[in-house]
């Protein structure tokens, strides 16, 4: 005696048979979409089936289980569709649905102990750093086809909403160019490629200083330094994401950090710009940061714990065999560590920070083997933030000698917790003085100087504005900010941030973005 679903599908096929006439699919065609699902269904759950096909409607099978998995749930997602088909209305995505599976992972007991707590974690096992585990890899790759069959009924509207996105996105398109050592860098994108072009121009010769118009010379060739689709495609990397790209002080070399893996370790390469040629084996496992001395031959870079914490400095010489020296080591496991240049390119700097403390220590760029000098030792809840001036004493930045001049200095501490704005001498930081007090409605956010300039960011009622002051005469530390020019927009919301964009210049004037 027939049951209750085999009846309705009967019914409902019966007013289907002249609809069906027009527009039929092989048994071929309908055999391949069902699997082994095929075998089990009646004619008329066939004819349904067929039917559905026909129409455009094959999404509803997409990933479904093999024979004896849901197959309850099977017949009446076809019962309801017969009697959808038929014209009588209906739905068909909750029984759709329900016939789909979702991945579920094992429990494997994994026990953690830290700071004298124990817990169980029974899914320890799907962290896998290295990304390589047959078993993380096969459960993903379930869950992602668990999410398109479940999202298969709008795959035609994600594929036009895709198209739609990628039409308002211009995608040749060349960022603005910097102005450095007689270059302009930028990246350009090409239409059709995802990753970027790194290149350069160089400055004709008796270019008067930056400006606001200063843009690179059609006239000088162009000159590719990295391609970031070449080096994916050569390299058949089915990741690929560049760190950080810096030329050398000297403007002659070039060291790139690269993951093709996706895991957020970067291998570390230097090449000469002349030739192409890379000059030394690809250092790899580093955090992505990386950092030139004025010598152009002296690198420093960051490796990570077994947490994937950036934690400890080393030093390379191109050229050098042996191993790399350890030049600063973080032991605390809540601090976090990164290197960077100062704008005067006489500084290189180690920072060191937590959620809520930070230190920064300096090293002369020109002494890349001398010892790295704490300019606050570091105090619980106290953050602060350095950029160098040379002073009045010094000539331009780029290899001149000495470590004087000043720290400006963005200061936070529990009794300002929208910071201040200090200076102090790089010989002596202890001695500061307040340049832009604590204010209650004003968040101080960066400050950076030039040459000639302080750039200030503050936000104030949730918004962002830009403040601009000169540096005394020559360069002399400044007793206090006064006449700034603020930067502002009658836009009701907009992001704004100030910044160096040209190179660090005594003479001349510089440019601020």
């Amino acid at each position: 005696m027939p049951n209750r679903q085999q009846t309705a599908i009967g019914t409902a096929v019966g007013a289907l048979a002249g609809f069906m006439l027009g527009r039929a699919t092989s048994n071929l065609q309908t055999k391949r979409i069902l699997g082994s699902n095929y075998k089990w269904m009646s004619s008329q759950e066939r004819r349904v089936a067929r039917s559905l096909i026909s129409h455009g409607h094959d999404h509803v099978f997409k990933a479904w289980p093999k024979a004896g998995v849901n197959d309850d749930a099977k017949r009446r997602l076809l019962t309801a569709a017969a009697t959808y088909l038929s014209g009588a209305g209906g739905s068909l995505e909750a029984e759709r649905l329900s016939v789909l599976s979702p991945p579920v992972p094992d429990k494997q007991s994994k026990l953690l102990q830290t700071h004298d707590d124990s817990r169980e974690d029974s899914y320890y096992w799907l962290r896998d750093d290295e990304r390589k585990s047959p078993a993380v890899l096969s459960y993903l790759k379930a869950e992602n086809e668990y999410t398109a069959a479940a999202m298969a009924d709008t795959k035609q509207l994600q594929d036009e909403l895709y198209k739609e996105m990628r039409a308002r996105i211009q995608e040749a398109d060349t960022s603005v160019a910097a102005r450095y050592h007689g270059y302009h860098y930028y990246t350009r994108t090409e239409e059709g490629q995802q990753y970027a072009v790194h290149c350069r121009r160089a400055v004709p010769q008796g270019s008067g200083p930056p400006g606001e118009s200063d843009e690179p010379s059609p006239d000088q060739p162009e000159e590719v330094l990295l391609d970031e689709n070449r080096r994916k495609t050569e390299g058949k990397h089915s990741f690929y994401m560049v760190g950080e790209c810096e030329t050398s002080p000297n403007q002659q070399l070039l060291a790139w950090t690269e993951d093709t893996v996706g895991g957020e370790k970067y291998t570390l390469h230097v090449k000469d710009l002349t030739s192409g040629k890379e000059l030394m084996t690809p250092i790899p496992g580093t955090s992505g940061d990386v950092m030139w001395a004025n010598d152009n031959n002296t690198l420093f870079y960051i490796v990570k714990d077994h947490l994937d914490r950036p934690h400890k400095v080393l030093r390379h010489n191109i050229g050098q065999q042996g191993d790399d020296q350890v030049v600063y080591e973080e032991k605390d496991e809540a601090f976090y560590v990164g290197i960077g240049r100062s704008h005067s390119e006489q500084l290189l700097y180690i920072h060191s920070g937590s959620a809520v403390t930070s230190e920064t220590s300096y090293l002369s760029a020109d002494n890349p083997t001398g010892n790295f000098t704490v300019i606050l030792p570091r105090t619980q809840d106290v953050e602060y933030s350095v950029s160098h001036h040379p002073g009045s004493n010094s000539s331009s930045g780029g290899g001149s000698s000495g470590s004087g001049g000043w720290f400006l200095m963005v200061y936070r501490d529990p009794s300002k917790p929208n910071s201040e704005l200090r200076v102090a001498p790089v010989d002596d930081p202890s001695q500061q003085k307040v340049l832009l007090p604590h204010r209650d409605d004003v968040k101080l956010e960066h400050a950076s100087v030039g040459a000639k300039w302080i750039v200030v960011s503050e936000r104030s009622r949730a918004q962002q504005s830009v403040v601009i002051y000169r540096v005394p005469e020559g360069g002399a530390v400044p007793e206090s900010l006064t006449d700034g020019q603020k930067v502002e927009f009658e836009e009701p919301a907009y992001s704004l941030s100030g910044g160096e964009l040209s190179s660090f210049v005594l003479s001349g004037e510089e440019a601020y973005t």
